[in-house]
């Protein structure tokens, strides 16, 4: 660590943003310097360069907490980017969903508008089918001169057509 000497330099500081910290540090260093090039030591030393060698932890505890700070910082950026990345992309799909749910709707009730107009249709040719046939058979009766629709058997001749054989 390079605050165990007291006369030691320290790095030189590249950020425009100067923290307090680093400002008592210059101090303490400039004092330091200013004590090794006389010579003469303060009265109590050994208490400042305590004090000092404090100092300095605490710079470099706080430039690790800040650069820690601002790598948390910026992956928690990241992450939210990615986040939004993604949010954009499910809503891109989500819309894409929503457009082929409508058609399918609307193929749906197109289909079933068919469907029920076919029913329609052919319950009405089916009715016509039956009033042709009905005519059909109408006019075969009246053709051949046949009054009733069912026949009558007379009594004694059921007899004779149940025996008689078919051919």
């Amino acid at each position: 660590m390079w605050g165990s000497d007291p006369g030691q330099e320290s790095p030189s500081v590249s950020s425009s943003e100067e923290e307090p910290a680093d400002d008592a540090l210059l101090l303490a260093l400039s004092a330091t310097r200013s004590w090794k090039l006389t010579g003469e030591g303060p009265p109590q030393h050994a208490q400042q360069h305590d004090l000092f060698t404090q100092l300095l932890q605490t710079a470099d505890y706080m430039r690790t907490f800040s650069s820690r700070r601002q790598e948390i910082e910026n992956q928690l950026r990241l992450r939210m980017e990615e986040a939004e990345a993604s949010l954009s992309t499910m809503r891109e799909e989500n819309e894409a969903l929503r457009v082929e749910l409508a058609e399918a709707k609307s193929r749906e009730e197109s289909t079933a508008g068919r469907l029920h107009e076919a029913e329609e249709l052919a319950a009405d040719y089916q009715q016509q089918v039956d009033d042709t046939f009905i005519f059909g058979y109408r006019c075969c009766m009246k053709k051949n001169g046949i009054k009733r629709d069912t026949p009558s058997i007379p009594p004694g001749e059921e007899k004779k057509l149940h025996e008689k054989p078919a051919p």
